[in-house]
């Protein structure tokens, strides 16, 4: 399901063949995002040069006593959660004798990563196998980490603080939100605030996915909405309610320390005198003109047992009107999280094959309601660019589409326009060049073809 032909067709990046040398290139050159992810090469570590890399990444003292049986012991418990999520949440293909090992010695694991640096060892095991390592990494990263096993019980002494704020009532309540009603008791501004609010922690796949495929989020600490509410307003209240809760939530709960990112839901004069400092939104190319939100994100504190307590999980407030038509189109949430799968799959396998897209489009971008070819296409032509015509797409600055093709040999491969940048142009010195010309119909028809 994973290829069109028996050859994976991978990229050749920089020859690094030392973590001392990716260190050394990071120090020469500034790239946004650039992490081990992107590379896929260990050639040139030594057999202890890898074990001390392993105590090092897992966080364990290789002079303790029994350091290597707990060594091994994470190895496992982080080898199986990262297997799980490759092949359920990256809906990627485990080769065979992979899926349910467990390691029974260091060894075993050594051999397993040497193995992948033999150039004997080709293409889609060897790019698969790499792809395990990398998403180990960010598995280690966050398995155990408080930022993410704490996620509920922090949310629930941030709910406790909202509740406690005086003036806030709360009119009724479910599982994961109530309507609330706020009177200001002296008579401050905002005076009177009332509406929905609803909440929710950011999944542990969810998490996994976005220090994937969102270059900027490097670790979960950088992550801006690990908890996350959504105040829900009534249009008829207009655009006065939005302003009186961006400023309540902002005030009360934030206590000021907070940015507010604005998608056309707030006017420019409140902008300019709200007090509130500002991150600015630029809409990508696959934002629907109709698309509406306010957020604020930072960090809220809050007290425990009488005491005020750092909450370090990112969390962000959104403010939108109930009759929004933010997830509409192909802006719903089953289109955005299957790009967010082929993005992340990108990045860990340097291309997409037409398998990897089918088995993304059937797996999730299909419960959207949207037939399998109105998905594909608006994957390559997102706003029915101008380039296409007669079945024939012409690569230019023009094409603006999610996918993009690529001429590797003779075959045909994908890579997504998020994860190939203008600023790693340098680092993909040797990406292949686009395809000039990209016959859409005769790929439609590979595409039915491939079986999942």
């Amino acid at each position: 399901m994973n290829s069109i032909t028996s050859k994976h067709s991978g990229l050749s990046k920089l020859d690094i063949k030392s973590y001392k040398a990716f260190s050394e290139i990071m120090e020469k050159w500034v790239w946004e995002g650039l992490t081990m992810l992107d590379l896929y090469s260990i050639k040139g570590l030594s057999r202890q040069e890898l074990e001390d890399m392993l105590y090092k990444e897992m966080g364990i003292q290789k002079t303790k006593k029994s350091a290597k049986k707990h060594l091994l012991d994470r190895i496992n418990l982080v080898y199986t959660e990262t297997i799980n999520q490759m092949k359920h949440s990256f809906l990627l293909k485990i080769p065979q004798g992979l899926e349910g090992k467990k390691w029974n010695s260091l060894e075993d694991f050594l051999d397993f990563m040497e193995n992948i640096a033999d150039e004997k060892n080709q293409w889609y095991a060897k790019i698969i196998n790499c792809a395990i390592l990398k998403t180990m990494s960010a598995v280690e990263d966050i398995i155990d980490n408080p930022l993410v096993t704490e996620l509920e019980k922090n949310l629930g002494y941030i709910i406790d603080k909202i509740r406690s704020i005086k003036g806030f009532k709360v009119i009724s309540q479910n599982d994961r939100g109530f309507d609330f009603v706020y009177n200001s008791p002296d008579k401050t501004q905002p005076i009177h605030v009332r509406w929905q609010l609803v909440y929710r922690t950011k999944q542990f796949s969810k998490i996994l996915q976005k220090l994937i495929y969102n270059r900027k989020y490097m670790s979960a600490d950088l992550m801006t909405d690990l908890i996350g509410f959504r105040v829900e307003i009534n249009d008829i209240d207009g655009s006065k309610m939005c302003e009186d809760n961006v400023l309540y939530f902002a005030q009360k709960i934030f206590e000021g320390d907070c940015k507010l990112d604005n998608k056309g839901l707030l006017w420019r004069e409140f902008l300019n005198h709200c007090g509130i400092k500002l991150r600015w939104w630029k809409p990508k190319d696959s934002t629907p003109d109709g698309f509406k939100n306010a957020s604020l994100t930072g960090q809220i504190s809050y007290k425990v047992w009488n005491r005020k307590t750092e909450n370090n999980s990112g969390v962000e407030i959104q403010f939108v009107n109930i009759s929004n038509r933010n997830e509409s189109g192909f802006n719903k949430h089953e289109i955005y999280d299957m790009k967010k799968v082929l993005s992340l799959v990108a990045r860990l396998m340097g291309t997409l094959t037409v398998g990897n897209i089918k088995v993304a489009i059937n797996e999730i971008g299909l419960l959207s309601g949207y037939s399998e070819e109105a998905i594909l296409h608006h994957l390559f032509f997102p706003k029915e660019s101008k380039c296409f015509q007669d079945g024939i797409l012409t690569i230019d600055e023009n094409h603006h589409g999610f996918l993009i093709p690529l001429q590797v040999g003779k075959d045909i491969c994908f890579i997504t326009e998020d994860i190939y940048t203008t600023s790693l142009q340098e680092f993909y010195q040797n990406y292949p060049q686009k395809a000039v010309r990209f016959n859409y119909t005769e790929f439609r028809n590979k595409y039915d073809e491939v079986k999942i």
